[in-house]
């Protein structure tokens, strides 16, 4: 790699999920690192009108790998040269890469940087396939030759989790019976198939989504009804219930979900009165506002890669097989 002489002043850029590894598509947002931007002095020795401030990285997910038969798998995403002073009037750049280090093979065929127009500050950074030791992104202003630079190694962050179990997604969620155990084993994936070691630790997250009323009611034994007071009612989350409804874990590249109860059965309290005639039951479920469902997030912390979905009750879901009797004689 060539050498760029350095004024005395070293600027800040910003990268997010660039230095020291390539992010990859759909993993969200990383911390944003510092790192060295230089910038030449003319051949006068005198400052130049025009200097780059900042080289930085969006976290965000430009495009996702292509599926296309025969097309190669790619992941792609932008990055953002800044220009000192904001009021210059010749702001373009020139975009290139290169190795850090000499390494085998062109450059080329593993990264690329493509400007979004010819002299944009925006460009696409596209990442082809894994490859060791270091890649530059190199940024020059044409006017004065500024240059900033952004290292790029690869980590084989995952841009995609994957859950194997026996109940699979219907019509955009999951429908699980009641009291059940379900398990599903998580894998990651990329484009490339070269996941890094380092990108397996995952956090489990439910959140509960809509609302139902609860309220006071009375149970009138003998004559089997029920009576209601609606100046009991209230409205609460689906969510601040979850814990009594839903329970999730995971361990050892397994994500567990257990259905407690179904929210229908939900009541705060209970008791009796009239000599035991009458039982009573505080926040009690009485009826849905929206429909309820419950989002299970599994993120891997090191990368941002995440993956939800949308677990529903349904008791239509079969859960379970009784005989009439245990034993039989002829």
């Amino acid at each position: 790699m060539k050498k760029y002489k350095a004024k005395t002043l070293l600027l800040s850029a910003f990268i997010a999920g660039m230095v020291g590894t390539f992010c990859l598509s759909g993993c969200g947002k990383s911390s944003a690192a510092p790192i060295s931007v230089t910038q030449e002095q003319s051949q006068t020795g005198q400052a130049k009108p025009v200097k780059i401030a900042k080289l930085s990285m969006e976290s965000t997910i430009i495009s996702p790998f292509s599926e296309s038969a025969g097309e190669q798998k790619t992941v792609t995403k932008k990055i953002q040269a800044i220009i000192e002073p904001s009021t210059a009037k010749n702001a373009s750049v020139d975009w290139s890469v290169e190795w850090g280090e000499k390494q085998n093979g062109a450059v080329t065929d593993y990264l690329t940087v493509t400007p979004d127009s010819d002299g944009s500050l925006s460009a696409t950074v596209t990442c082809k396939q894994p490859f060791s030791g270091e890649i530059v992104v190199v940024c020059v202003t044409r006017q004065g030759k500024y240059v900033a630079t952004c290292t790029v190694t690869y980590a084989g962050q995952p841009t995609e989790i994957t859950l194997t179990g026996s109940t699979q997604e219907t019509d955009g969620a999951y429908r699980f019976g009641i009291g059940n155990t379900y398990e599903y084993a998580v894998e990651m994936s990329n484009p490339f198939g070269a996941v890094g070691e380092k990108f397996n630790d995952i956090a489990v997250s439910v959140t509960g989504v809509g609302q139902v009323v609860l309220g006071y009611m009375e149970h009138f034994q003998a004559q089997n009804k029920d009576k209601w007071y609606d100046t009991s009612d209230e409205t609460v989350e689906y969510d601040s219930l979850k814990d009594t409804l839903i329970s999730d874990s995971f361990a050892n590249g397994k994500l567990t979900i257990k259905t407690l109860s179904a929210v229908e059965d939900f009541y705060r309290g209970t008791g009796r009165m009239d000599g035991g005639r009458t039982i009573f039951y505080e926040g009690k479920f009485r009826s849905y506002v929206t429909d309820c469902y419950f989002n299970v997030t599994l993120t891997e912390r090191n990368s941002g890669c995440s993956k939800t979905i949308k677990i529903m009750y349904d008791p239509g879901v079969v859960t379970g097989v009784n005989m009439s009797q245990n034993e039989m004689e002829f």
